[in-house]
This record gives C-alpha cells, sequence and structure tokens, in this order.
C-alpha cells in the first residue's frame, strides 16, 4: 500500500487528482490531502510519504520553498509538481531536482497526468515529449557550470557540514536530533547526489565548489 499526499488549495484539483491516483493505482492505498501549506507542513512531520503531488503555486508560499520544505521533512521523496501554467518559469528548477519525478501542468491530457503518477511512484522520472529537449538542455547547463551543492536542501547542507567536519553518523544524528537511520540516509542522498563516494572526496568537492567560503560553514 502506498501513502500519497497531495497538496492543493483548489478543492476540485485534490478530489480530480485523487481520482485518477485511484483509478491508476487502485483504491487500497492511503491519501491524505492538504489546503494550505499549514496542513502540508503537518502532513510531512507526522508520516512518511510514497509520493507527494504539489500545486507548485498554492495561495500563500512560493513553489521552490515548498518544494525545500518538503526535502527537508521526507527522506528522498517522489515528488510531482502540477502547474497551472503552460509555460512556467520554474520548470528548470524543479527538474534539476532528482527528488521531482514529474513536472506536469494542469491543463495536461489525463493520459499524460495518469503516465506521470504511474512512474513516479515508482521511483522513475516522466518527462512529456515536448519537455524532453529543454531538460536534456538543463542538464548539460547544470553538468558545466552550476553548483552542485546548490541542489542540496537546507538539511543536506546542514548534514554536508558536519561530515566535513569530521563527525560519523552517531554524531550527525545526536547534533540534529534526528536517529542515526536518518542520518545515514541524508549521508548516502548526498554522496549520491554529489556524486562522491566518501568524505575524502566530499572535502575536494567543497574545497572545488567554494561550499565551505560560500556561507555554509559550519558554526
Amino acid at each position: 500500500m502506498y501513502r500519497i499526499l497531495i497538496a492543493d488549495d483548489l478543492y476540485s484539483i485534490r478530489v480530480g487528482v485523487k481520482t485518477i491516483i485511484t483509478e491508476v493505482l487502485g483504491p487500497e492505498h492511503h491519501i491524505v490531502s492538504a489546503s494550505d501549506y499549514d496542513a502540508l507542513k503537518q502532513a510531512l512531520q507526522s508520516d512518511r510519504y510514497d509520493l507527494i503531488v504539489i500545486d507548485l503555486h498554492m495561495q500563500g508560499i512560493n513553489g521552490i520553498s515548498m518544494i525545500k520544505t518538503i526535502l527537508d521533512h521526507q527522506a528522498e521523496p517522489r515528488i510531482v509538481v502540477m502547474t497551472k501554467l503552460n509555460n512556467d518559469c520554474f520548470f528548470e528548477t524543479c527538474m534539476g531536482l532528482a527528488e521531482v519525478k514529474a513536472f506536469i501542468s494542469k491543463h495536461s491530457s489525463e493520459t499524460e497526468i495518469r503516465m506521470a503518477f504511474e512512474n513516479a511512484v515508482q521511483g522513475r522520472r516522466f518527462v512529456p515529449e515536448l519537455q524532453q529537449q529543454q531538460l536534456e538542455q538543463l542538464y548539460l547547463y547544470r553538468k558545466d557550470i552550476l553548483n552542485p551543492f546548490d541542489g542540496l536542501s537546507a538539511r543536506e547542507q546542514k548534514v554536508t557540514q558536519l561530515l566535513l567536519r569530521g563527525l560519523g553518523i552517531l554524531e550527525i544524528g545526536n547534533e540534529l536530533a534526528i536517529s542515526s537511520s536518518t542520518a545515514s540516509t541524508y549521508k548516502s542522498r548526498i554522496f549520491k547526489k554529489l556524486n562522491v563516494s566518501n568524505v575524502i572526496e566530499l572535502n575536494k568537492h567543497a574545497d572545488q565548489f567554494g561550499f565551505i567560503t560560500n556561507g555554509f560553514e559550519a558554526n
């Protein structure tokens, strides 16, 4: 059974998404709805979800901030971003994150929406044909120009700071008041995002991209 969170400030969208998910994945899954940011945050703090569907433009919060909140509260989430805009300026930022499995317009065909949910819950990325070229260009741009540490969430950056200070998993867990298992998950996710295998490589990476001197140094 999957645990699924739907966050949208429009009741009709929440009901519609729930209906499609039920049709695609079956009726046996546990689905939670959030109508605003406070409800979303409470849901994230109280449970672990296999799939999170969010409205990028919920009232009262910037969509990117919402994604950062999710990353701070959920380990390796699978996110489907929905937007009411056909050409959303946040596409590149969102799809630059490994956790975002699909970025779709609310005006997309039902077939595309179904495919997005079906792939995302399995951890696969779904990209409509019209977005393929744009996404390929984005990957080349990020590989050549962007700092890979910019793709870390606030919590991942903090864990990175502690790793660079030489702390182990148990010490990081104590420092951040999280379990050692959660700390280990964060470490694995950081290594995967930065394409490093150990702390020595992490230190070299940090020096190369100026992570320590760019306002992220440990206190």
